[in-house]
């Protein structure tokens, strides 16, 4: 939030992590795009338009080392932020409550800058003061982060957006606006015929998810007077203007024009006369309607010919499984691997090195295998030596995961087991924030959404409780069997573990 904070004051954002706006995230994609980003580990961080803070307070609990800044125009957001960090104890987080314009109180340079759901959302001023900022206060290899809503994809969302500001506009309360732009959107979708045009598709599959979202973030995405999406060359050039360069986005795999489709790979690489035409025409062909790009300095020398050599010093992590029970990695035919909860992220793979790498990663899901550790685990176990073709065999699957979106690299990540140990243990933070009332936050910079009976056991994983234990205090609260709650909790706890909620032992003090 840059300039009007009251309708903020008025309705508060839920406090929520952002994945793709993770230092580690930029980290990992610079330093693949031929930079050397100051580690997520020992940096300093800007957030500008940061609500109550979530997403950076989430960063500096797993950073200590790290100082993270935020600003934002909303006094209330800001005073809820700093209770939350207070009560975690940090001291490497300041939360300002400002305006992007002036910055108050805010000195020095950063190695990242994120601005998450606030471009789109405020005056031209507004917008170029954040890339000014970015500009002055980014250092020589830092990296930028904003994220914005862009065409042609959100074409159709602003007729959407339009239906609701004209028939919900001062209905009483913000609760009547937001009711009323609801049941506007149902009454024009219900004159539809399934599948009869393009717009009524778009009411069948796109406009529920809509209608679905969380009050706050329903009204300040559709209803607030400011909502400019842009077409992504605009934005390139905006900040061109400002003294920056594109340097990628942070959905790394929407750069990959193979994803497109053969033909449309094609022709897009042939009419392409630079990187902004390519992700411009990508942007055509997938219908976009949002962004998270990442900026640079200009002066940074930007390698757009990706070699595997950055790969070797770091973590991989897939879930991808195989399309067959105990495959034949030496069979020499190709494999399907695809992601549970995705079927469509999938990877074919031949040699038995890249079988193996799957195979070894999804077994140690959610954590992220150091590259090394994946050589140790793949080469003996084949009979091969870990020399340098072998290792390039395996860079290339690991690239290979995060270019198609199935996998992800990471330059460092917090603690984090798939594995149910004998006493399982969350973190303070996810403990804290279930207290708090909030949705936990996980290892893997994901809010997590649990049912009551999963809040309820997340909450007693201080380490300190065996799973008997657990099992026994939870069918005492629940007035159910052992026999039932134990497979309830087994069930919960896989759920849990695959978010990224549990961590090793000794990664935290026990029951802190």
């Amino acid at each position: 939030m840059g300039a009007d904070a009251s309708s903020y004051e008025a309705l508060p954002y839920a406090g929520r992590v952002h994945p793709n706006s993770h230092i580690d995230v930029l980290a990992t994609i610079g330093t693949l795009l031929g930079m050397q980003p100051a580690s997520p580990a020992r940096c300093r961080v800007l957030g500008l338009g940061c609500g109550d803070g979530t997403n950076l307070i989430v960063m500096a609990y797993h950073f200590p080392d790290s100082h993270f800044v935020g600003v934002d125009a909303s006094p209330s957001q800001i005073q809820h932020g700093q209770a939350l960090a207070a009560g975690l104890g940090l001291d490497n987080i300041t939360l300002v409550a400002g305006d992007i314009r002036s910055l108050p109180g805010v000195e020095g340079d950063f190695d990242y800058i994120v601005t998450h759901g606030v471009f789109s959302w405020v005056p031209d001023d507004v917008r170029a003061a954040i890339l000014k900022t970015c500009q002055e206060r980014l250092r020589p290899q830092g990296i930028a982060y904003v994220s914005y809503n862009c065409y042609p994809g959100w074409h159709m969302f602003d007729q959407l957006r339009a239906m609701m500001r004209y028939h919900a506009h001062d209905m009483g309360s913000i609760k009547d606006d937001i009711d009323q732009a609801r049941a506007i959107v149902q009454f024009i979708g219900s004159t539809m015929s399934v599948g009869s045009s393009a717009r009524a598709v778009f009411f069948e599959r796109d406009v529920p998810p809509v209608l679905q979202m969380d009050d706050d973030y329903l009204f300040h995405e559709y209803l607030e007077p400011e909502n400019t999406p842009l077409y992504f060359h605009q934005f390139a050039s905006m900040a061109e203007h400002a003294g920056l360069q594109y340097l990628g986005d942070a959905q790394f795999y929407t750069m990959m024009t193979t994803n497109l489709g053969e033909d449309a790979s094609r022709t897009v690489d042939n009419i392409s006369r630079s990187i902004i035409d390519t992700e411009q025409y990508s942007d055509f062909v997938r219908n976009r309607r949002f962004r998270c790009s990442l900026l640079c300095r200009p002066e940074v020398t930007v390698e757009r010919a990706i070699g595997y050599d950055p790969v070797l010093k770091m973590r991989i992590a897939s879930a991808l499984v195989p399309a067959v029970e105990s495959p034949d990695i030496f069979d020499g035919q190709p494999l399907v691997f695809s992601a549970p909860s995705d079927p469509t992220a999938t990877l074919t793979v031949s040699h038995p090195l890249e079988k193996r790498a799957l195979q070894v990663l999804v077994s140690r899901w959610p954590e992220a295998v150091p590259f090394a550790e994946l050589v140790a685990a793949c080469c003996p176990a084949l009979g091969l030596a870990p020399d340098a073709p072998n290792q390039t065999v395996l860079a290339a699957v690991c690239f290979q995961l995060l270019a198609t979106g199935s996998g992800e690299l990471h330059i460092v990540q917090p603690p984090v087991t798939g594995h149910v140990l004998e006493r399982p243990q969350t973190t303070r933070l996810a403990r804290h924030q279930l207290a708090a009332g909030l949705r936990p936050c996980s290892q893997r910079h994901l809010t997590v959404n649990l049912s009551a009976q999963g809040r309820a056991l997340l909450a007693l994983l201080d380490g300190t409780r065996t799973l008997p234990q657990i099992v026994g205090e939870l069918s005492a609260a629940w007035g159910e069997d052992e026999a039932v709650v134990a497979d309830k909790v087994a069930q919960l706890l896989a759920q849990i573990a695959g978010c990224g909620l549990l961590i090793p032992e000794g990664s935290e003090p026990v029951g802190s």
